[in-house]
């Protein structure tokens, strides 16, 4: 068994400072090395400053000196709330040594991030701890580092309702996509749950719902696994009245009174920014020699033969697209929804090639990301033999008898 299994639950006994990120992030330290962590360490980055500041720590702070400044990097560079790497060796217990990086909030430009050891860290408690870390409702700065989508606004909405976690819930091509923030803004998560769930169902009805016992209800599972003890959950509809899908707000106490039917009011209002917040990444920036690039895109894109096929480039921290295209080669115009940029994020940041259920990302050897989607057919197997095609000989647009 191992020791640091409960650290989220020991965290959350102890009344953390709210204001100062930095006793808030050294106080939270020593307990979870008590808790049963085997290091953690606080380090800060500042905006315009060449060098992160180690800040102290407990436990075998040594063991994190090589790794603690760059999962601080990364995780502020990522704009999430929490980073987890495993390390390749074991315990002689067994469990698997994980570190882990926790944003803290920020103050003056100044990041906070807690970095962590241990055997056997499981995901969910260290989602609590990110959690439970967040800056307090009300932050006035916006986050340091990459503003993912909806970051702002999430941050604004924790502060309005004194929510712990804000949910955005949209519909994408296959079940919705879940975006799951802390009370600073930053990405805790980001899931799949079905249109049958209940954020589906108050996506369709177009209501706010306050629920309770959320364990009971399907899709409201992981909020009770991080200590949630209620939720406002409430529809977004755009301009012409059609659900996009639902906003949601948790808290470990009661919500105020009178919170669902606020935000039940504002409804196009919020679906309005949710959808500018993702229409504004930077993926879909048009890069300059897009159109001399695009007769031999749509020859590849025929080639693939995939409902939706894009080809991504990185640009810095970036990742600029060069074109998106039907199966037979025509420009789309409607731009990538969420789980396609995060998945060639994912693929961009963790160097390798991702499939996933409908959709795949190939990463090639020259930096350059192709995406294909096709709920009929295989989008990895039909990248690959396009690419296969490619090697063999020119592309002509037509595919290979099979």
């Amino acid at each position: 068994m191992s020791t640091a299994r409960n650290i989220g639950a020991s965290l959350a006994l102890h009344d953390l400072p709210g204001d100062d990120p930095l006793e808030r992030a050294r106080q939270a330290g020593r307990v979870l090395v008590m808790a049963g962590c085997r290091a953690s360490c606080v380090v800060q980055l500042a905006d315009g400053a060449p060098d992160p500041l180690v800040r102290g720590g407990a436990g075998d702070v040594a063991s994190l000196a090589a790794v603690a400044v760059p999962l601080a990097e990364g995780l502020v560079d990522s704009g999430r709330a929490l980073r987890v790497v495993d390390a390749g060796s074991r315990s002689p217990g067994g469990a698997r040594l994980r570190f882990a990086a926790v944003s803290c909030g920020q103050r003056a430009g100044v990041a906070t991030v807690v970095v962590l050891s241990g055997d056997g860290l499981s995901t969910h408690q260290l989602e609590t701890v990110a959690m439970l870390l967040s800056a307090p409702p009300g932050q006035p700065e916006p986050p340091v580092g990459i503003q993912r989508p909806c970051s702002l606004l999430a941050r604004d909405l924790a502060g309005e309702g004194a929510a712990d976690l804000v949910s955005i819930a949209l519909f994408a091509r296959a079940g919705m996509q879940l975006d799951l923030h802390v009370r600073s803004g930053d990405l805790l998560r980001r899931r799949r749950v079905p249109v049958g769930s209940i954020w589906g169902e108050a996506a369709r009805h177009g209501a706010a719902y306050r629920i309770g016992e959320l364990r009971q209800h399907r899709g409201t599972e992981h909020l009770a696994a991080l200590g949630m003890e209620e939720a406002v959950l409430v529809s977004l509809e755009n301009d012409a009245g059609v659900p996009v899908g639902t906003i949601g707000l948790a808290a470990r106490e009661r919500l105020p009174d009178g919170l669902a039917t606020g935000l039940l009011e504002r409804t196009r209002t919020l679906a309005r920014e949710v959808m500018e917040s993702h229409a504004h990444t930077p993926a879909q920036r048009a890069h300059p020699g897009a159109v001399s690039q695009d007769i031999e895109l749509r020859v590849l894109a025929r080639s693939v033969g995939c409902r939706r096929f894009a080809v991504y480039m990185p640009q810095g921290s970036e990742l600029v697209l060069l074109g998106s295209f039907a199966a037979d080669g025509q420009s789309l115009a409607a731009p990538p929804d969420p789980f396609e940029q995060e998945l060639v994020r994912t693929a961009l940041e963790r160097t390798v090639s991702i499939t996933t259920e409908g959709a795949a990302v190939v990463l090639l050897a020259n930096g350059v990301l192709l995406y294909a989607s096709d709920s009929r057919r295989d989008p990895m197997q039909a990248i690959q033999s396009a690419l296969r095609d490619l090697v063999d000989g020119p592309l002509d647009g037509r595919r290979r008898a099979a």
